[in-house]
């Protein structure tokens, strides 16, 4: 398990590292960048998190899959929010937007967070 372990933190490393070191191209909103990013990480590191948790689940703490399961619900409408709202702001970047979209990453990030933590916490 620990090696799965492994293989999901080494993947969603190199993907942080490589969506994370992209630069902000002169006249990018650097929030539209942020919420793309954090899309495509966010997702990547759920959906190796589920996929873990789902193969280990006979073997994992009852809180792991209890976390999986919130996470099962809540991550398909706040990416897909987070989505909307950033082709939203794209559109109309007023501060209102703007307020939308830097809850909509928070959200989203929040998910991811707990994720990590739970495959850390698994790893040691």
């Amino acid at each position: 398990m620990k090696t799965q372990i492994r293989n999901v933190i080494a993947t969603v490393s190199l993907l942080v590292l490589l969506v994370g070191c992209a630069t902000v191209s002169p006249g990018t909103d650097p929030l539209v960048v942020r919420a793309e990013q954090t899309t495509k990480i966010a997702f990547e590191v759920i959906d190796q998190f589920l996929a873990w948790e789902y193969n280990n689940r006979a073997t994992l703490d009852k809180e792991v899959t209890q976390v999986a399961n919130e996470i099962r619900l809540a991550a398909p409408d706040a990416i897909r929010m987070l989505r909307a709202v950033t082709k939203a702001y794209k559109a109309q970047r007023d501060p209102e937007t703007k307020t939308q979209l830097v809850a909509a990453i928070s959200k989203v990030e929040a998910l991811q967070n707990k994720a990590m933590q739970i495959l850390a916490k698994n790893y040691e």
